[in-house]
C-alpha cells in the first residue's frame, strides 16, 4: 500500500529593522536519510537585542550553535535532544558587545511538531477556523493535521498583531495570501519578523486492479485463460547434431587450407643461396689476398727462392708499427670514456643527493611556508631533467621523478585523476542523449537533456535508469528540494515528486529572459535570469509557487556573465569568469576567492547545499573541478581531460564523490 505523503510550505515575513532588536529565521533540512528520519527539520527564528554590528553574522553563529548540538545528539527522543540543547545553549550563553540573544525553533518530524524556546518569543498554531496561541516554558509536541498552520515569531511581531487578526489570516486558504497579509501588517513595525509553516498531508489513491474472468466447468473448477502460449523449439536429433558437427569440421578445415598458402622452405633458401654464391665467392677473394699481403713478410721461405731480406724487414717493421699505434689508440680512447663515465657518475650522483635534500626540505616546510616549497620541488624537477641526460634508465631519478610529482600534488593540493568511472550512460535510453544539468536528492539523480527535450532518473543504488515524461521545452535547469525536484523549461516549472513520480506543472515563464541556473531554499525556488541580470524567488504554496519577485535589493552586481547559482544558508553566483557573489536577504556580501595559483578557464557550475563544507566549482576551461572553502579559501582541485566537456556537476560529501555529466553520461570521481 503507498503511504502518506506529507510537505510543508514555509515563509519569513519580517518589518523594518531595528537598532534596538532585529531577528533572522534560518532552515535546515538533513539531505542524510538517516538524519532526516531520526531527527527531521529545523526551522529556527533568532532574535538579537541591543545595538551592535554584523548582527546578522552573530545571530547565524548562535544558530548554528543550536542547530549543530541538536543533529548531534544521535540517542533519544526529539524533545528531550531539544530540551538538552537549549540547557547547553544557556550554559555558554553570554553577552557579546552589548547583543542579547533568544530563540524560538519549530522541529517537524512528519506530521509531528516539537517546539523549543528560550525566551517568551509567540507560537501559534491554525487549524481551520480555530487559532491557539501556545504558553509553555521551554519545550512542547502534538501532532498536527493535514492544512494545519505553525507560526513562530518575535516578540516585537505579538505585540504588533492581534489574535484576532491572525486567525483571520491563517484560516485562508491559499498560503501566499497569508504571507502577504502578514506582509502589510507588519512591513513598518520595527523588530517584527516571523516564520509560517503550513503542513500538506496527500493521501495515496487506490489503483485498480485488472479483473479476470475465467469459465467453470460442471465440478466448479475455474479455468482461467491464459494469453498465449509458444510451442518449444524442435529438438534436432543426434544424428543431425553430429552430422551438423562434421559439416562445420569439414567447413573449418576447408577454410584453413585456403587462408594458409604452403610454402616451401628449402627451395626459398636454395633460391636465396643461389643469388648471394657471386657475392660471396668476390668477398672471399678479397679476404685471401689481403691475408695473403700481410702475411707475405712473415711465411718461411721456400729454399732457392729469392728474398730480399731488407724489403721483408720494412714490412715487418711498418706492420709493428701499425699494430703499436692501433693499440696506443683503442687504449687512449677507453681511457677518456672511463674517465667521462667516472665523471658522469660524480654528477649524478651529486645532482640526486642535491634533488634529495631539496625535497626533504620542501616536506618540512609544505604547511608552513607552500610558496617556497613549490619553488624547492620545482628546481628538484629541473634538476632532475638534468640527471636524465647522464642517466635516462635510471632508477633512481624515475623514482624522485614520482616522488616531485606526488610532493607537489599534496603542496597544491592539486590531484590528476587517472579515471573518471562510468555510473550510468543514458545513450543505453534514448539514441544521441546528451545530458546538460544534473541535480542530486537522496541517492537519485535527475539529468537534463535540453535537446532531446527529456528528463532522466538514475536511482545511485541499483543503477537503474529510465525516462520522466515526455512533455518538456527544452529543460535547461533542474534542482532538488527536500520532497523531489524542480525542473525548469521554455514553458515554465515543472514539480517532480519523489514519491511516486509524480509531475504537475507549478509555475509558467513570467518572460524570462535567459534562465542560466536554479536553487533552491526548502521548497522555495531561486531562479537565475542573466538575461535581466536578476535572481526570480518563488514562494512554495499549496497550489504550487507563489508569483515571481525580484531577490536582489541593494547594490546590483553585474551578473551578465552569471553561469551558476546554489543555495546554503547564503545565496552564491558564479560568472564565467570565476567571480563568486554571496548573497545575504538579497543583499551583496563581502566575499574574495583566496591562495588559487592560476586564474579561472571558463567556470560553468556552481553546487552546494546547507549540508556541505565547501563550494564547488566546475571549470570546463581548465578540466578540473575547484573546491572552495566557505570563506573563501582554496582547499584543492581535481583535474582530466573529461572535466574540458563536462556540463554539470552534483556532490556527495558524505561520500566523498563527485558527479559530472559529460555527453550522455553521468561520470564520478574520488574527493579527499
Amino acid at each position: 500500500m503507498t503511504e502518506k505523503s506529507l510537505f510543508n510550505q514555509v515563509g519569513e515575513v519580517k518589518g523594518k529593522s531595528a537598532e534596538g532588536e532585529e531577528s533572522f529565521s534560518f532552515q535546515f533540512t538533513p539531505q542524510n536519510e538517516n538524519l532526516k528520519r531520526t531527527r527531521g527539520s529545523l526551522f529556527t527564528l533568532v532574535i538579537v537585542e541591543g545595538k551592535g554590528e554584523d548582527r546578522y553574522e552573530k545571530a547565524k553563529a548562535y544558530y548554528h550553535a543550536f542547530q549543530g548540538s541538536y543533529y548531534a545528539k544521535a540517542a533519544g527522543s526529539i524533545i528531550s535532544s531539544l530540551g538538552e540543547t537549549l540547557d547547553q545553549l544557556e550554559a555558554a550563553k553570554k553577552e557579546d558587545e552589548g547583543l542579547k540573544y533568544s530563540l524560538v525553533a519549530a522541529v517537524l518530524w512528519g506530521a509531528v511538531l516539537y517546539l523549543a524556546r528560550d525566551g517568551k518569543n509567540g507560537v501559534w498554531v491554525s487549524r481551520g477556523e480555530k487559532l491557539k496561541k501556545l504558553d509553555f516554558n521551554k519545550v512542547a509536541s502534538g501532532v498536527l493535521e493535514d492544512g494545519d498552520t505553525v507560526v513562530i515569531a518575535s516578540g516585537k511581531f505579538d505585540e504588533a498583531v492581534s489574535e484576532e487578526e491572525l486567525g483571520k489570516w491563517l484560516g485562508q486558504e491559499k498560503f501566499e495570501v497569508v504571507l502577504e497579509e502578514i506582509d502589510k501588517k507588519i512591513a513598518s513595525v520595527e523588530g517584527a519578523a516571523c516564520v509560517a509553516i503550513r503542513l500538506t498531508v496527500h493521501n495515496p489513491e487506490e489503483e485498480a486492479k485488472p479483473l479476470a474472468i475465467g469459465e467453470a466447468d460442471e465440478k466448479g473448477k475455474v479455468d482461467f485463460p491464459v494469453e498465449s502460449e509458444e510451442e518449444p523449439p524442435s529438438q534436432a536429433s543426434e544424428e543431425e547434431k553430429e552430422e551438423g558437427v562434421e559439416v562445420q569440421e569439414e567447413e573449418v578445415a576447408q577454410k584453413e587450407e585456403k587462408s594458409l598458402p604452403k610454402v616451401n622452405i628449402q627451395e626459398k633458401v636454395r633460391s636465396l643461396l643461389t643469388k648471394t654464391k657471386p657475392l660471396l665467392r668476390a668477398l672471399g677473394e678479397v679476404a685471401r689476398k689481403i691475408f695473403a699481403k700481410v702475411s707475405a713478410p712473415w711465411r718461411a721461405r721456400v729454399p732457392g727462392e729469392l728474398v730480399d731480406h731488407v724489403a721483408v724487414r720494412r714490412a715487418r717493421l711498418a706492420q709493428v708499427v701499425i699494430l703499436v699505434v692501433l693499440i696506443l689508440f683503442v687504449s687512449l680512447s677507453f681511457g677518456a670514456l672511463s674517465r667521462g663515465g667516472a665523471a658522469n657518475k660524480e654528477k649524478l650522483a651529486s645532482i640526486l643527493t642535491s634533488v634529495n635534500t631539496q625535497l626533504e626540505e620542501a616536506r618540512n616546510i609544505k604547511t608552513i611556508d607552500p610558496n617556497r616549497a613549490k619553488s624547492l620541488v620545482a628546481q628538484a624537477q629541473k634538476d632532475l631533467e638534468e640527471a636524465k641526460k647522464l642517466d635516462s634508465k635510471n632508477k633512481e631519478v624515475k623514482e624522485l621523478e614520482t616522488e616531485a610529482a606526488e610532493l607537489v600534488a599534496e603542496i597544491t593540493r592539486s590531484y590528476r585523476i587517472d579515471k573518471l568511472e562510468t555510473v550510468f550512460d543514458f545513450s543505453k535510453l534514448e539514441s544521441g542523449a546528451k545530458v546538460s544539468g544534473l541535480a542530486l536528492n537522496s541517492g537519485q539523480i535527475l539529468a537534463t537533456d535540453e535537446e532531446k527535450n527529456l528528463v532522466y532518473s538514475l536511482d545511485l543504488e541499483s543503477l537503474s535508469g529510465s525516462k520522466v515524461g515526455s512533455t518538456f521545452n527544452h529543460p535547461s535547469s533542474i534542482i532538488s528540494y527536500p520532497d523531489g525536484f524542480y525542473i525548469q523549461d521554455q514553458d515554465g516549472v515543472t514539480r517532480y515528486e519523489k514519491i511516486g513520480g509524480k509531475l504537475t506543472k507549478i509555475a509558467e515563464n513570467t518572460n524570462w529572459k535567459e534562465i542560466v541556473g536554479a536553487a533552491t531554499f526548502q521548497a522555495n525556488l531561486y531562479l537565475l535570469d542573466k538575461g535581466a541580470r536578476e535572481i526570480w524567488r518563488y514562494l512554495s504554496t499549496s497550489s504550487g509557487l507563489s508569483a515571481a519577485k525580484a531577490y536582489i535589493s541593494g547594490e546590483k552586481p553585474d551578473l551578465s556573465k552569471a553561469t551558476g547559482i546554489a543555495i546554503d544558508d547564503f545565496v552564491w553566483v558564479l560568472t564565467s569568469d570565476g567571480q563568486v557573489y554571496k548573497f545575504a536577504q538579497g543583499k551583496k556580501q563581502e566575499f574574495t576567492l583566496s591562495n588559487i595559483s592560476d586564474s579561472f578557464g571558463e567556470a560553468v557550475v556552481l553546487f552546494t547545499n546547507p549540508d556541505t563544507k565547501n563550494l564547488y566549482i566546475l571549470d570546463q576551461g581548465k578540466g578540473r573541478l575547484l573546491v572552495i572553502g566557505k570563506d573563501g579559501v582554496y582547499q584543492a582541485a581535481y583535474s582530466h581531460d573529461d572535466l574540458h566537456k563536462a556540463t554539470s556537476v552534483v556532490v556527495d560529501e558524505t561520500g566523498k564523490k563527485a558527479y559530472v555529466s559529460v555527453g550522455g553520461k553521468i561520470l564520478s570521481l574520488k574527493t579527499r
